[in-house]
This record gives structure tokens, C-alpha cells and sequence, in this order.
């Protein structure tokens, strides 16, 4: 056909085979206005009509509505979205089919901003009974997103784990914790971090010139269990294996996992979830089904440290929005995917992605899994016998050192008074066994090795607040007569009276006076003041019978605060003799005076400068150490 026919065609149909405008006009807008309607569904269908040129449009107007009713209608019927007893059916499955593997970027982050050596995880304890296989591996891959540098510290590793892999391996039916266990993360092809545990022998490996080998390490056991396990079960308890010739000790062993006392799905889609989970819709991946879902949590982008030395904690600021994108199995309800993105599901703000796959099985015996048990990444293993070493000796030995440089003399008490404890705020001790934490060889030469070293060393740094001054020796007793427990600070002798005090963090308006007394110390006379510091009750958070009053609380609470007991009250005694002021903090157990107790008190002084009295008067008996959770 040649241009001449060609125009002519056009002509033709241009001016003949048209639809009246009025015609045009309204239908496209009963289609727009149907699209807008559907949406989101019908986003497609409104592009496609509004780039339709005006003469495709017209031509084809009535066969397109009749396309686009037909596919809008097919489209709703097989993929609406599910109702909201639907979306809470399938919320309460997920919840409850996770709850042992919950998995937030705070754990994790946490974990990573708290200690660069060890993962800290929780346990979820589950009865042997119940467990169905007795070796598991289980694989988790990281994506990191863009938004890393925005908020690394709710990213596991801080962006700097690629991959991780555990196995662990049980070697008894009834054991309740695997007596084998791997656990190793990369950095893309590298080792970042190795921990093998068979038994009472652990290997760890950092990617550095040499491992590290320990021996005999106590396995401790969580000191409690969920909360789901509210009382023990007499009938369920099973007795640890004796440790070092101990008493064997019984545990608490739930007859059945805990599992949530909420029957309602809202209940256990929001203790798990929180306020604004959904299902998103269904998806396919590698000819899987999942249900996609979206919750949000608040998390924290910065830390900072509080408390004194003795009590310095690191905490977040729960302040910025955390949003998880996550792929359920449709089946087993299992989460394998998730996707944390910083305040919204947009591009540039993905924190990162985590994919898990786990795999269990039962096996006929060791020998079919000890190749995944075995440590062989390194020549060169350095080994340490953990129970040869006696931190608290070396510790008291540390402060010992470092007494003569800083103070000339310390009081202390003699006589039936036991030393249970000595401690000073400016001495820290890397336990032998530990020293290869510090050891720059121990670590990857790559960069987050460094990292990774600078971390543990700052892991044995004390946490001093500038400007504040801490007791350059406290000593803890045992308490007999008048003073149920006792403990004595020294700090430096320009803080007198009730300032000694307040710096070591009690509010000055929680101090009352009660006078002074005379002590004698080497023959000397020597005046303390005296102050008593009274804890009261605090009110009941149940309602009381009566209408609460201005402060919010009910007035027949308020009334029983006026004359309820104290809590406790504790006792002050503060003097300062040469160059330290002492603070003795204790409270009576008797109704014995305050002054006469404390001149009953059998005070006395050691010069720092002779070596052998100070050892003596400052031997520590530490309490009997019975490993009342341990099991190897």
C-alpha cells in the first residue's frame, strides 16, 4: 500500500468511522472513575487507558471497556485481598509457628552493640519429649541495604556479617540443651567468627594468625525460663550431673513447652507482632507459596552508657521506626524472609534482608555428623585450661598493686567482721584465660578484625564519668551484731561529710542528719557524722475503692502509705582520717542505737606501703561456690 492509500485509510476512518465526542468523552470517564475505585488493583488498567493515544482510543474504545470489565472483575474475585478474619487467622498461625525463633533487628543488634566476642541469644527452653530430630543446621544469608550508615546499630554485625551457619547435635533423647554445637559467621568469603562447643571443650577462631582452645569451661545453665514456666513441677525436675564432685542440683524441666495463655488471635498476633501487622497477600518463590506480612516495631540508631563504674549500662533510644517485610511459609507458617527497613518501605531505606533455611534430621549416631563437630581452620591453637585459673585471687591481687600508688593507708575492720569482697572502681583485670582477646594476632587482619579488637578492649575498660570521682577501694563484709551487712568506700579525703556521699550517686535529699559520734582509730579520736536514708513503700498499681485523688493515685492507697512501715532504712557513718575520707553504708538489724553501734565497731588501719600486713588484712574469704546451674 502505498503513502497515498495509507492517508487515505486514515482519512476514513478519521472521519467516518468515529464516535460522537460526547460519546468518547463519557465512557472514558466512567472507565477512569471504575479504575479509581479499585484501586490499588486497577493502577495498571488506568496507565494502560491513559496512554492510549486519542484515535486508538476511539477505535477501540468499546472492545478495551469490555476487556478491562472483565479482567477488573476476574482480577478481584482471585485476588482480593483477605478479610480481616482471614488476616488475623493467618497472623495468629505465624505467631505462634515463630515464637521459639523470633527474630527482630534489636536481638541481633544488641547482641552486636554489647559484646564483639560472644553472641548473646535467648533460650528458648523446650521439653526433650518434644523435640523430633537430634541434629540441626540451619543457614542465614545477609542482604545489607542502603539505609546502613543511617542506622547500623539494628543490623546484626553491624553490616558486617554476610552469612552464618549453626549446627547443633544432641547426643542423648532427654538432653535438654545439644551437647555439641557450631556456630560460624563470614564476611563474604572469610571467616569473621567461630565458636565450636563439644562439650566442656570450646574452639574459637577470628580469622587471625592462631585459635584458641579452652578446656574444662563450666556450661551454664539460663538461671530462669520463660515466662510461660510460672511454677515448678516437682514430677518434671531431673538432676543435673554432678560437677566437680558437687551435689547434683535439680532443674526445672516444663512437661510441655510453654506456649501462650492467649486464645484470642488479636492477644497473640500483638504480644508477637505488636499494634499494625497485615498480610499483604500471597506470593511464589523457588515454587513456594508464602504469605507476605508487614509489622513495625521502635527501635534505636544510637547508644550511650549509664550508671557509674560499678553499674555502667549501654541503652538505646527507642525512637525510630522500624518496619519488617516478611515471607511465611503458607504451609507450615515458618518465617524464612525478612526485609527491616528504616521508618518506611521505600527505596533507600533497607537496613537489610535475612533468608534462613534450616534442615533437621535424626541420625544414627556421632560419627554421621562429627566431621561438622571438628575444628580444623587452624595450625597454630593455643590452649587454656579455664579451670586452673582463680579470677578473684588475681583481681584482689590487682587491687593489692594498685593500693601503695594512690592511697598511704586504708580502714579497715578486724575482728569477727569477714572480707567478703574488695574492689576498686580503677582497676580492671583481663583474666588470664581472656588475654587473647586483646591480642591484636588473634584477629583477621582485614578490617573489621580491627574492629573487632578495638571492641574487646574496650569490653576491659572501666566506664569512669568524666569529672566524677569513684572510691579508690570498697570493701564488702558479712554482717554479726547490730549490722545485718556492712561496706566501706575510700575515696579522696577533699570530699567530706554528706558530699562523700552524693558522689557515690545518693540523692542529698534522701539524707537525713542523726548527729555525730567519736571513733578511735590508732589511738586517735576521730569524729563521724551520722545519716539515715529511709526508702518508703511506693503505691500499688491495682485500684484502690475510693475515686483517686490529685496525684492519681486511689485515697485509700494514700492513706496506707501514710502509715505503712518503711521499706528499709540505711545507715551513713562519715569521717575522714589522713588522706582518704571513709563512708560505711549499712543498716541496723536491731533497735540499738545508731552512735552505739558504730562506736562498737572494731575499726583499724594497714599502711599500703608494707605489703605483707595489707595482704593480711585485706584477705578476702569468698563464698562457697556451689554451681547451683551448672552442667558440663
Amino acid at each position: 500500500m502505498n503513502n497515498e492509500s495509507e492517508k487515505e485509510m486514515q482519512k476514513l476512518f478519521e472521519e467516518y468511522a468515529t464516535p460522537r465526542a460526547e460519546f468518547v468523552d463519557t465512557l472514558k470517564s466512567r472507565v477512569l472513575s471504575e479504575a479509581d475505585t479499585h484501586r490499588p488493583h486497577s493502577n495498571l488498567i488506568t496507565s494502560f487507558i491513559m496512554k492510549l493515544s486519542p484515535k486508538v482510543f476511539q477505535l477501540g474504545a468499546v472492545a478495551v471497556v469490555a476487556t478491562v470489565g472483565i479482567a477488573a472483575s476476574t482480577y478481584q474475585f482471585w485476588y482480593k485481598a483477605p478479610t480481616t478474619a482471614e488476616q488475623d487467622a493467618i497472623l495468629a498461625k505465624i505467631a505462634q509457628a515463630n515464637l521459639s525463633t523470633k527474630k527482630e533487628g534489636t536481638k541481633d543488634a544488641t547482641a552486636t552493640m554489647l559484646s564483639a566476642d560472644e553472641k548473646i541469644s535467648a533460650l528458648y527452653i523446650r521439653n526433650p519429649e518434644e523435640r523430633t530430630y537430634n541434629y540441626k543446621k540451619t543457614k542465614t544469608t545477609y542482604a545489607i541495604g542502603d539505609a546502613l550508615n543511617r542506622c547500623s546499630m539494628m543490623v546484626p554485625y553491624q553490616g558486617a556479617v554476610s552469612a552464618e551457619e549453626y549446627s547443633e547435635y544432641y547426643t542423648t533423647k532427654d538432653e535438654m540443651f545439644p551437647l555439641y554445637t557450631k556456630n560460624v559467621s563470614y564476611s563474604g568469603s572469610n571467616i569473621y567468627d567461630y565458636l565450636l562447643i563439644a562439650d566442656s571443650t570450646q574452639w574459637l577462631y577470628k580469622g587471625g594468625s592462631y585459635a584458641v582452645q579452652l578446656k574444662n569451661v563450666e556450661r551454664v545453665m539460663p538461671l530462669a525460663y520463660m515466662s510461660g514456666v510460672a511454677e515448678k513441677d516437682e514430677a518434671a525436675d531431673v538432676a543435673a550431673p554432678p560437677v566437680d564432685g558437687t551435689e547434683q542440683t535439680l532443674i526445672a524441666l516444663p512437661e510441655k513447652t510453654p506456649v501462650p495463655t492467649d486464645t484470642d488471635p488479636k492477644e497473640i498476633i500483638k504480644n508477637y507482632f505488636g499494634e499494625d501487622a497485615k498480610v499483604l497477600g500471597t506470593v511464589t518463590e523457588n515454587g513456594k507459596e508464602y504469605y507476605k506480612v508487614q509489622w513495625s516495631y521502635m527501635g534505636g540508631c544510637t547508644t550511650k552508657n549509664e550508671g557509674d563504674a560499678s553499674t555502667s549500662v549501654t541503652s538505646m533510644d527507642f525512637d525510630q521506626k522500624i518496619v519488617v517485610v516478611a515471607l511465611a511459609d503458607s504451609k507450615d507458617f515458618s518465617i524464612d524472609q525478612e526485609t527491616i527497613y528504616l521508618d518506611a518501605v521505600k527505596n533507600g531505606n533497607m537496613l537489610y534482608s535475612r533468608s534462613t533455611v534450616e534442615e533437621s534430621s535424626t541420625v544414627s549416631s556421632f560419627d554421621a555428623v562429627k566431621s561438622d563437630f571438628t575444628f580444623n581452620l587452624s595450625n597454630d591453637i593455643r590452649t587454656i585450661d579455664a579451670s586452673a585459673y582463680k579470677y578473684d585471687e588475681e583481681y584482689r591481687k590487682a587491687v593489692l598493686e594498685y593500693l601503695p600508688k594512690n592511697v598511704s593507708n586504708v580502714v579497715y575492720l578486724s575482728g569477727k567482721y569477714t572480707l567478703q569482697s574488695l574492689s576498686s572502681s580503677y582497676v580492671t583485670l583481663v583474666p588470664e584465660p581472656q588475654k587473647y582477646m586483646i591480642d591484636r594476632a588473634f584477629y583477621s587482619p582485614l578490617a573489621y578484625g580491627q574492629t573487632q579488637y578495638n571492641d574487646a578492649k574496650d569490653m576491659f575498660k572501666p566506664y569512669l564519668e568524666e569529672g566524677k570521682t569513684y572510691p579508690q577501694v570498697h570493701l564488702s563484709y558479712n554482717g554479726t551484731g547490730a549490722f545485718s551487712w556492712l561496706s566501706i568506700s575510700e575515696l579522696p579525703s577533699q570530699l567530706k561529710g554528706i558530699a562523700a556521699i552524693t558522689e557515690m550517686g545518693i540523692e542529698k535529699s534522701s539524707l537525713s542528719g542523726k548527729g555525730s559520734t567519736t571513733i578511735t582509730l590508732n589511738g586517735e579520736s576521730v569524729t563521724a557524722e551520722l545519716f539515715e536514708m529511709t526508702q518508703s513503700p511506693v503505691a500499688d498499681s491495682a485500684p484502690g475503692s475510693s475515686e483517686p485523688g490529685d496525684s492519681g493515685v486511689a485515697v485509700d492507697e494514700v492513706e496506707r502509705l501514710k502509715v505503712a512501715e518503711p521499706m528499709y532504712t540505711d545507715v551513713f557513718v562519715v569521717f575522714t582520717y589522713k588522706d582518704v575520707t571513709v563512708v560505711i553504708q549499712s543498716n541496723l538489724s536491731t533497735k540499738t542505737r545508731l552512735a552505739d553501734a558504730v562506736k562498737a565497731l572494731p575499726f583499724a588501719t594497714v599502711s599500703t606501703s608494707d605489703a605483707a600486713k595489707l595482704d593480711a588484712a585485706l584477705k578476702v574469704t569468698y563464698p562457697d561456690s556451689k554451681p547451683e546451674m551448672l552442667m558440663r
